[in-house]
């Protein structure tokens, strides 16, 4: 085994012949006080100037997500015999949602009594959508995929097809504007054929004057999509 022994007799004596005289001592206090000045320097740049920048690059940017709204709307009417369902049905395609994403559908169902008679009372009418293998958030709780109406009031039915959208601007961190589009532009969602079945019950008001029969009712129903456009603009950093 090699044991180096280090001579530090050199180094001791340059020391020693660099503090011999006051100008030496001067020339060695002015070299370690620019050092020290560069480190202090160097270390206040960082704190003071860099370090924002620093962080910055260490920090997510934060972006703001825009929708342009635009609403597909149809109606359908049909009349109803008493005791019989029927089923309503409304295609969304891609040509009709034209690059546009599907948010949430409303649909009105809507009805009079026609019957004529005195005093006859509403029919009663149910809806209901069906669950189908359109792509949407079925499970949300704001759902309302069915309802009954005894009065003439209208039914109104609910259904959230892109998840977590409202209409409203959307903050959220990430990478890239990309990145944050990709979550906003699935194209799947909503596509397919809707069904919305009715059910008529119709109710007669009980009299010994003859009446005419309430056998039927019109139903009509407005689908009501709302179509949005995302954009994206970068609001801060998290």
């Amino acid at each position: 085994m090699v044991w180096w022994v280090v001579d530090l007799t050199e180094e001791q004596t340059y020391l020693s012949f660099m503090t011999q005289d006051a100008g030496s001592k001067k020339a060695l206090s002015l070299m370690v006080s620019c050092m020290v000045l560069a480190v202090m320097y160097h270390a206040f740049i960082f704190w003071n100037v860099k370090a924002d920048e620093v962080m910055a690059r260490n920090e997510e940017p934060v972006w703001d997500v825009m929708f342009e709204l635009s609403n597909q709307s149809a109606t359908d009417s049909r009349l109803i015999q008493d005791g019989s369902t029927e089923q309503f049905v409304f295609e969304m395609d891609e040509e009709i949602s034209s690059n546009r994403m599907v948010g949430y559908l409303n649909i009105l169902l809507e009805y009079q009594e026609t019957s004529g008679n005195f005093n006859d009372p509403c029919d009663v009418v149910s809806a209901e959508i069906k669950h189908s293998e359109i792509v949407a958030d079925w499970n949300n709780e704001s759902n309302v995929l069915s309802g009954t109406s005894d009065d003439c009031s209208a039914i109104n039915l609910y259904l959230q097809i892109y998840p977590d959208f409202d209409g409203a601007t959307k903050n959220q961190p990430g990478s890239t504007s990309d990145e944050v589009m990709t979550e906003w532009k699935n194209n799947e969602y909503g596509i397919g054929e809707y069904l919305l079945s009715v059910e008529l019950n119709t109710q007669e008001f009980a009299s010994t004057i003859p009446t005419q029969g309430d056998n039927d009712e019109e139903i009509t129903i407005t689908w009501s999509f709302v179509m949005f456009s995302p954009s994206v603009v970068e609001s801060g950093s998290s």
